[in-house]
């Protein structure tokens, strides 16, 4: 649901389950390049977005020249946040398709976390060439902190072996979902999308709350460059905290949302949070209120609602770039010194 001048208020309804939980946003790329950035190498300095390719909806192309006897790498960048409950297990799944000769070819991924500056898990695999392939890698679950936020990357390393001729590579990425199986019914993911028109400041406010005890309920917003507000914060089915910081908000490139509002919640079996919440919008001279009603459920024990829609976007190129240390990763899993 996009809340903006055409939808002034919402009411979303979230499932916390017990079933397989997928912490990526827009992971088959279908919906343009909304929520992914791209990390660039020294020579795999372009990504584009690709409406569709060799029979698959929705990629991403990570292209380059790379000189003869040289190596770099490239791949594409997600934050997100893991549950804030204890885990089963952890996946990580990848879909790509790169053609290569004399080359050595790597599909490599990772988590970074960003509040140690270092990769909580890495790993990578032989690349295949001329064909799609999908790698599963199962993350261990002590390696992330519940309701802890990570960067997750999905890239290649590649060196060409051709001592005196550069070569042009392109790498496809088709899907990049990273799973969580809870112990206990929770959620965590973006809940609603908001637009805008030009440049403001945000902010939302929790106006009233019922929840079962044992409910935790965290609320946050993050605008197009990842910048976050200080979050509401409901622990043991009580508030601690009724209102976010303010964050800039502007007009996001094609393909972008200007804002999302993030969810990370946890229920007690067949428990339920009702929150009612202003989304609010300032600029000098101009405010405006929308309402917000977020139910979260245990879907096992109260009536299904439909799901949250997004709408699909198309755009052709990836403006946003972050750059993560992928060297360090590359020398943790022993493919470059």
């Amino acid at each position: 649901m996009v809340l903006g001048p055409n939808a002034t208020s919402a009411q979303v309804t979230i499932k916390a389950t017990i079933e397989a939980s997928e912490l990526t946003y827009n992971s088959g790329f279908e919906s343009g390049p909304d929520g992914w950035y791209f990390s660039p190498g020294s020579y795999l300095t372009n990504a584009a977005w690709l409406a569709s390719y060799l029979g698959r909806t929705g990629v991403v192309d990570i292209y380059g020249t790379i000189p003869g006897f040289s190596s770099d790498y490239a791949g594409m960048v997600q934050l997100v946040t893991v549950p804030n409950t204890t885990l089963s297990s952890l996946t990580l799944t990848v879909t790509y398709y790169i053609e290569y000769a004399r080359s050595v070819v790597n599909l490599v991924v990772g988590l970074y976390d960003p509040s140690t500056s270092s990769w909580a898990w890495t790993s990578s695999s032989r690349a295949v060439s001329g064909s799609w392939t999908t790698e599963q890698f199962t993350i261990p679950v002590n390696s992330v902190v519940p309701g802890a936020s990570y960067y997750v990357y999905a890239g290649v390393f590649i060196f060409n072996l051709n001592i005196f001729r550069s070569q042009l590579y392109h790498f496809y990425l088709d899907e990049v979902r990273l799973v969580a199986v809870p112990q206990y019914p929770s959620f965590t993911g973006t809940a609603l999308l908001g637009n805008v028109t030009g440049r403001f400041e945000a902010s939302l406010k929790l106006y009233s709350l019922t929840a079962s005890p044992g409910s935790n309920v965290t609320l946050w917003l993050v605008n197009h460059t990842l910048y976050s507000s200080t979050p509401i914060r409901v622990v043991s089915g009580a508030a601690t905290s009724s209102e976010t910081s303010w964050i800039g908000v502007d007009v996001a490139p094609p393909g972008y949302a200007p804002l999302k509002l993030q969810v990370d919640a946890s229920l007690p079996n067949g428990g339920s949070a009702h929150l009612e919440l202003r989304l609010r919008y300032r600029r000098p001279g101009v405010t405006v209120t929308y309402p917000v009603t977020l139910d979260v459920v245990d879907p096992r024990h109260r009536p299904r609602r439909p799901a949250p829609r997004w709408s699909r976007l198309r755009v052709a190129l990836l403006p946003s770039r972050i750059q993560l240390p992928v060297e360090r990763l590359l020398e943790v899993l022993g493919l470059e010194g």
